[in-house]
């Protein structure tokens, strides 16, 4: 009696073996690469090579996924913690395990490098400190953080939780999860250190940092940027028009009935819980004038704006969110999605060679 593994068995084993020996290679070569935009580069040509020969195999493969998801359903029927067989499952997460989880830290401290680079770059490139000096382009290293992400994120969602990739709640998997993390734990400490600059060189430097966050992140994370953003924001204004508050001093009456709707608004309510004397409610009154004869009172309407967008975002107020929840409760989609529905990039374990072997030798038209 042959002892000889079935034809099926040997052809799945030696296409594994050689998608995983050519994922060894790529990592061999993403680990020789020293310099942080070198790494990401590589890494996202890799990937995108990848993708095009995932999609070319997969087709290729067809027929043979057919007959293989024959013989899964002899095991596990409809069963989505085993999702039928494709090859474009397969080499998915083929590179998840040998490629991405090695290389993932270094890919990390690389993203980091970048991203403190543009951010470096933005403060020596706003006019309130280099002046006149030609400054640094910050594109080519957006362009290039912006092509990794998408690189992670699209081994980060499944074809189940995508529907939702645009929700602020959104909740990936796998390494973009991590990357989100650090992203907002940097923006916090960057934003720790520019509140300290005037108000201007603030509102110049976070603005565009704002810019970039949303044309390289998901929503999920660039919700949890503007809102740190907005938090620090006020409070850089509120130190700064407190102190013009303080050394203002009132000449004449200074009133203007028609403005006194500016004093129960947030910038109002802000400089009367920071001046508890006896005559702040007509001080109060008489400094929004003040700013008004100088032409500043659109400042006090946007620290209101922005005091109200951040109440929004705390209380998850958004009208996107509202009409991706509705376009997708239409087709049965939900923004949670248990672990064992994620069939795409899910991490269940595959079936063994040892199963798929009884099972193609119970089945004799599969043995030969």
């Amino acid at each position: 009696m042959s002892t000889a593994e079935p034809f099926l068995l040997r052809f799945w084993k030696a296409l594994k073996e050689s998608i995983k020996v050519h994922c060894k290679g790529v990592l061999a070569d993403l680990r020789a690469k020293r310099e942080a935009g070198e790494l990401l580069s590589s890494y996202v040509q890799k990937w995108n090579a990848y993708c095009a020969a995932i999609s070319k195999l997969d087709y290729s493969f067809g027929t043979f996924s057919a007959v293989l998801n024959q013989v899964y359903d002899e095991k596990w029927e409809n069963s989505p913690q085993n999702p039928p067989f494709t090859v474009m499952r397969m080499m998915v997460i083929m590179w998840r395990r040998v490629v991405l989880n090695e290389i993932k830290e270094d890919l990390l401290e690389a993203l980091v490098i970048l991203y403190q680079n543009i951010r470096n770059n933005l403060v020596k490139n706003c006019p309130h400190f280099c002046g006149n000096k030609q400054q640094t382009k910050v594109e080519p290293e957006v362009l290039l953080m912006q092509s990794l992400i998408q690189a992670l994120v699209d081994i980060s969602v499944n074809e189940l939780s995508i529907h939702y990739i645009d929700h602020t709640q959104f909740r990936t998997e796998g390494i973009y999860s991590f990357v989100s993390a650090k992203i907002i734990r940097l923006t916090e400490e960057f934003y720790c250190t520019i509140e300290k600059f005037p108000l201007a060189a603030f509102e110049n430097i976070s603005d565009q940092d704002l810019s970039i966050g949303f044309q390289v992140f998901l929503p999920c994370t660039t919700k949890e940027m503007q809102k740190l953003k907005l938090e620090t924001h006020l409070e850089v204004m509120k130190s700064h028009y407190f102190k013009q508050y303080q050394q203002f001093i009132p000449i004449g009456t200074l009133e203007d009935p028609s403005l006194n709707t500016y004093v129960y608004t947030a910038f109002g309510k802000m400089l009367f819980n920071n001046d508890r004397s006896e005559n702040a409610s007509r001080k109060v009154k008489q400094f929004i004038c003040h700013l008004s004869e100088k032409s500043e009172l659109s400042h006090a309407m946007k620290y209101n704006d922005m005091d109200k967008d951040l109440k929004d975002l705390r209380e998850c107020k958004s009208f996107q969110d509202s009409f991706i929840e509705m376009q997708n409760k239409r087709i049965g989609m939900q923004l949670e999605v248990p672990p064992e529905e994620a069939i795409l990039f899910s991490t269940a374990q595959d079936i063994t060679p040892a199963q798929l072997c009884s099972i193609i030798t119970a089945n004799k038209v599969y043995s030969n």
